[in-house]
């Protein structure tokens, strides 16, 4: 039986496209916010001023360089962070959510949180962490990536990826994964024990613009593609003969799907840690 398909009115298209933009706009207020929040209180206007006077907007602003250090070199790199990560957690949890039709699906079926997590306490384990923040980033979407491709390959039957054994590799790849990560853990010193934990609880503390820089050009071009799948998720939801009566190819569109969300949330993660459902 042939799902319907609901009309949207113009009216409702116009709304819609206007709440956007409200939303963007309502979005850098809360981040100018989230900067004059904090141990030391920075009003909102000098915060606001210091964030246009380091974007170059304004030549000079009344701020003092307490003021300046506090919201450029310690809150600003955190609010943008935490502002990115979330966008791509919540940007794959939606085509997640859009290519399995379940409101509870995430990326974490997929393994990236436990293959993060391994590649995360590699890093420390062998002393690399230590040397340079870039190292845990990479090692943690090295291994998040690998553990995808490890389920994806455990799934595939004919060319096409049954939901049912993806979420069930996924299972069991994630369990398998977890029993090394222990098994690293327990061969491992306290300090490097510590630093793992205080990692895989997922935080933003000592955020830099390091971080911003190893973020922010990956996890905005991913998002962009993964926008441009929208009308295919549209399409995905009617079911599979719909969608390839509608010329769809929808064994192709999830593994390019599969492909992105994994890697988004690599990078995401291997930055601020597993965080909670978005």
């Amino acid at each position: 039986m042939n799902t319907p398909i609901t009309r949207i009115s113009p009216k409702k298209l116009d709304k819609r496209s206007a709440v956007i933009p409200a939303m963007v706009v309502v979005l850098l207020l809360l981040m100018v916010l989230a900067t004059a929040v904090g141990a030391v209180y920075v009003p909102f206007g000098q915060a606001l001023k210091v964030i246009l006077k380091k974007a170059g907007i304004l030549a000079s602003a009344n701020t003092t360089a307490n003021q300046e250090n506090i919201i450029f070199l310690i809150r600003l790199p955190r609010v943008i962070v935490a502002s990115i990560a979330g966008a791509a957690l919540a940007t794959c949890g939606s085509v997640m959510q859009g290519m399995f039709r379940n409101p509870m699906a995430d990326p974490g079926i997929l393994g990236v949180s436990s293959g993060a997590g391994l590649g995360a306490v590699t890093a420390i384990a062998l002393g690399l962490s230590a040397q340079s923040i870039y190292f845990l980033p990479l090692f943690a979407s090295v291994g998040a990536i690998t553990a995808v491709g490890i389920i994806y390959v455990l799934s595939v039957r004919g060319g096409k990826i049954p939901t049912l054994t993806l979420i069930l590799s996924g299972i069991a790849v994630s369990t398998f994964i977890g029993a090394i990560t222990q098994l690293v853990l327990v061969n491992s010193n306290d300090y490097e024990v510590n630093t793992f934990i205080f990692w895989t609880m997922g935080g933003l503390n000592g955020m830099m613009w390091q971080q911003v820089k190893l973020i922010i050009l990956p996890v905005i071009l991913f998002i962009i593609i993964l926008t441009t799948f929208a009308r295919d998720l549209n399409i995905l939801l009617l079911g599979e003969e719909e969608a390839q009566s509608l010329g769809l190819d929808p064994s192709k569109t999830r593994k390019l799907l599969l492909l992105l969300t994994s890697l988004t949330t690599a990078v995401a993660i291997s930055v601020c840690g597993p965080v909670s459902f978005i």
